[in-house]
C-alpha cells in the first residue's frame, strides 16, 4: 500500500507515487499548456449555428412550397404544377447536400478542428466573388465578419496546434 502524505496548501493527501511524477516531469510539458479556444472561434460556432437553423428552415420552407405548389397549380394546369415540382426538386438537390456539409462544418467547429475552419475560409472565398456581382453592403459587412473570425481562428495557437 502507497504512503500518503499531507499538502501544506490543502487538507487533501498526495500518495508519494503522484509527488514523484509531478516532481520528475520534462519541464516541456510541465511549461505546455492546451490553449483556449479563442472567442472568435465561439462566435463563429455560434452564428454557424443560426445560419444552419436557416439553412434548414429553408430546405423545409422549399419543399413544403414545391410540395404545395405542385398541387396548387397542377388543378389550374398540369403543365405548369410539372414546372413548379420540378423546379423545387432541383432546389432541393442543392439545398440538402450543403444543409448535409453545414452540419458537419458546425460539428467540426464545436470540436475544434482546423478542417472545419478551413472549409469555411473556402466557402467565405467564393461567396466573396459571388458578391461581387450583387453589391450588396449588408452581406459584404457579414462576409467580411466571418473572414475576420476565420483568418484569427487560422493564426490562434489552438487551431494551429492541431492537424488538417
Amino acid at each position: 500500500m502507497l504512503e500518503t502524505k499531507e499538502v501544506k496548501s490543502s487538507n487533501a493527501p498526495v500518495s508519494d507515487v503522484e509527488e514523484h511524477k509531478v516532481a520528475n516531469a520534462p519541464v516541456s510539458d510541465v511549461e505546455e499548456h492546451k490553449a483556449d479556444r479563442p472567442w472568435q472561434g465561439t462566435l463563429l460556432f455560434v452564428l454557424n449555428i443560426i445560419f444552419l437553423i436557416g439553412i434548414v428552415l429553408s430546405t423545409l420552407s422549399a419543399f413544403l412550397v414545391g410540395v404545395l405548389g405542385t398541387w396548387a397549380y397542377a388543378d389550374i394546369d398540369p403543365r405548369l404544377g410539372t414546372v413548379s415540382g420540378l423546379f423545387f426538386l432541383s432546389l432541393l438537390s442543392a439545398l440538402i447536400p450543403f444543409s448535409i456539409l453545414e452540419i458537419f462544418v458546425t460539428i467540426g467547429l464545436f470540436k475544434g478542428k482546423k478542417w472545419a475552419i478551413i472549409t469555411m475560409l473556402v466557402f467565405s472565398g467564393l461567396s466573396l466573388i459571388g458578391l461581387f456581382f450583387t453589391f450588396n453592403l449588408f452581406s459584404f459587412v457579414i462576409l467580411a465578419l466571418f473572414l475576420y473570425l476565420e483568418v484569427t481562428c487560422l493564426v490562434h495557437p489552438f487551431y494551429k496546434s492541431k492537424k488538417i
